[in-house]
């Protein structure tokens, strides 16, 4: 059955195993005469000019299989990244990312090699992000002390209009995320005889204002609500809030702590 495509392959890879090289090559390259669109021939010749040293050639056929089999783009960002010895536009070139999954894909192997700007530069340059990976890279840019970065990302989303003040939602008429990392209000996690409600009753402004519920004992030293602000240097600001309380028994008053980020 000469024009089975896949005696030719597996011909390929058993010279290849044996190390003759040149007839793995041939062999591979007649199946992919009788077999273009299919992944395998593709990659097992780009993983043996890879080999050879022969890049830019073993580039395109693996380039080739990951058209036709996406799943195999992660392992071809591991092979680009170990040829160009992390040279980040060498690897952007030998991948050439074809749709937003492999933009994203290799906006977060480049975060996760430290390589911010060009992550945020693939980022930029999809027409849609899903919220898991963008939550992850705005993580990740603040973890970094790249907050200028994240909160471009992070307000490209649709937050709504919650006016132009610093802090943002002042008035708590939107929502409040436990997973959210960005610069919206949020709370870390449950905490002990505490409930975090937002409340139609009464409210000072707007729709709805925040209660804070203990029922006991609490640790004072934990954080309740927190959200992180933007503010410049050398710049004088001033925190306005109105509070009241219902039936409070305590030793002290709730406070607001405000901290540097970056320690």
């Amino acid at each position: 059955r000469p024009k089975d495509y896949f005696f030719w392959q597996e011909l390929g890879r058993a010279y290849d195993e044996t190390g003759n090289h040149d007839r793995a090559a041939e062999s591979l390259r007649k199946a992919i005469n009788l077999a273009p669109q299919y992944s395998t021939p593709h990659w097992l010749l780009g993983n043996i000019l890879l080999r050879e040293n022969r890049f830019h050639e073993a580039f395109q056929e693996l380039r080739l299989a990951v058209t036709r089999d996406p799943s195999l783009f992660p392992l071809a960002m591991d092979f680009a990244w170990a040829t160009y010895e992390g040279d980040s536009r060498s690897v952007l070139a030998a991948l050439e990312p074809q749709n937003d999954a492999e933009r994203i894909q290799l906006g977060h192997f480049f975060m996760a090699h430290n390589r911010p700007d060009d992550a945020l530069n693939l980022i930029r340059s999809a027409t849609a992000i899903p919220a898991d990976d963008r939550r992850q890279f705005i993580s990740s840019l603040i973890d970094g002390g790249r907050f200028l970065e994240a909160h471009d990302l992070w307000k490209a989303e649709d937050k709504g209009n919650h006016g132009d003040s610093l802090v943002f939602d002042g008035g708590f008429e939107g929502s409040i995320s436990i997973q959210d990392p960005g610069f919206g209000w949020k709370t870390e996690s449950a905490r002990q005889n505490v409930k975090i409600v937002l409340d139609t009753n009464e409210p000072h402004s707007g729709q709805q204002s925040l209660r804070v519920e203990y029922s006991g004992n609490s640790d004072p030293s934990a954080p309740i609500i927190s959200q992180l602000v933007l503010v410049s240097p050398d710049t004088h600001y001033r925190l306005t809030l109105f509070s009241r309380t219902q039936d409070l028994v305590s030793a002290a008053l709730p406070s607001v702590t405000i901290m540097n980020a970056r320690d």
